[in-house]
């Protein structure tokens, strides 16, 4: 999926996304397959890793209008129902 964003994402938010992406893969490493497209919580964890690590790179906190906002919103309403 990376690899395909390289295409056509624009400028800081593309070096932003990288930073998503390999933290998120590196968070669901080791995952099977199967299980990992099946078990929501995998996909959360690399979701709150990919953005975790946007936050301390970038350098956004919750409440700052970036493309974190939509991020952190469905996180804190993931976690709540997970």
């Amino acid at each position: 999926m990376n690899r395909k964003l390289d295409e056509c994402k624009p400028l800081t938010s593309g070096a932003l996304y990288d930073i998503f992406f390999a933290a998120a893969a590196a968070a669901m490493k080791g995952a099977e397959v199967e299980a990992a497209a099946a078990a929501a919580g995998t996909w959360l964890a690399g979701f709150i890793a990919g953005t975790e690590a946007v936050m301390q790179y970038g350098g956004a906190v919750a409440g700052n209008r970036t493309m974190l906002v939509g991020q952190i919103m469905m996180l804190a309403g993931a976690v709540f129902c997970i």
